[in-house]
C-alpha cells in the first residue's frame, strides 16, 4: 500500500476511534453484553481531535486528486498510467470517506435498530406508569440511543424516550414487571448516572 492510501486508511481509522465510544455500547447491548459498553469511553474527550485529523486527510487527499495536473510535459505512456492510477485513488478516496460518514453519523440513525421486546397486549392498564430519569454522563445522540436500545430490551418497558439535549429519559412502563429502581439499575449498568427526576 502506497503513502497515499494509508493516510486515507488512517483518516478511516481516527474516524472509527472517534465513534468507538457509541458503536462498542451499541455492539455490546445488541450482543447482551452490557456491562462492556463502557470500554472505550476513554476517548470521549478525545473525538474533536479525531474528527479534525480525520476530515483534514480527506480534505488533502481531495486536494490532491483533484487538483489540476500538468499531463501535457508528460509522455502519452506515462500521461496513461497516471490516468488509471488516479482514477484508483479516487474510487479508494469515495470509499473511504462514504464509510467514513456512516460512522461518523452513526447517532443518528442507529436509532432505527431499536425495537422494543415487550408484548403490549397482555398489560394490564392499572399497572402503566410513566417516570422521568435525569441521567448524567451523556456526551452525544449515541449515548441517549444506547440507552433506549437497553430499555428496549428490558421486559416491562412499554415506550422509552431519551433527550440528549436535557440529559432526561421518559419512560412508561408496566410497574408489575419491572420497578423504578430496576429502571435506573438498567440505566447505570451501561455507565451512566441516573436517578428519579421530579420534572
Amino acid at each position: 500500500m502506497n503513502n497515499y492510501k494509508s493516510s486515507i486508511a488512517f483518516a478511516l481509522i481516527t474516524i472509527l476511534a472517534s465513534r468507538l465510544c457509541c458503536i462498542i455500547p451499541f455492539i455490546a447491548i445488541v450482543s447482551g453484553m452490557a456491562g462492556g459498553a463502557t470500554m472505550f469511553s476513554f476517548l470521549e474527550p478525545y473525538k474533536p481531535f479525531l474528527f479534525l485529523t480525520s476530515a483534514s486527510i480527506l480534505a488533502f487527499g481531495f486536494y490532491q486528486e483533484y487538483k489540476s495536473k500538468n499531463m501535457e510535459k508528460m509522455r502519452p505512456c506515462c500521461q496513461a498510467n497516471t490516468r488509471k492510477k488516479s482514477k484508483r485513488n479516487r474510487k479508494f478516496l469515495w470509499s473511504m470517506t462514504l464509510i467514513s460518514l456512516l460512522l461518523f453519523t452513526f447517532p443518528l440513525y442507529s436509532q432505527y435498530f431499536i425495537k422494543s421486546n415487550l408484548n403490549h397486549t397482555s398489560v394490564n392498564s392499572n399497572n402503566i406508569k410513566t417516570i422521568h430519569i435525569a441521567i448524567e454522563g451523556m456526551s452525544c445522540q449515541g449515548c441517549a440511543n444506547n440507552i433506549m436500545l437497553q430499555l428496549s430490551q428490558t421486559n416491562g418497558i412499554m415506550t422509552d424516550t431519551v433527550f440528549f439535549n436535557n440529559n432526561l429519559a421518559t419512560i412508561t412502563f408496566d410497574n408489575a414487571e419491572i420497578t423504578p429502581q430496576q429502571i435506573i439499575d438498567k440505566i447505570n449498568e451501561i455507565g451512566f448516572i441516573s436517578q428519579l427526576s421530579s420534572h
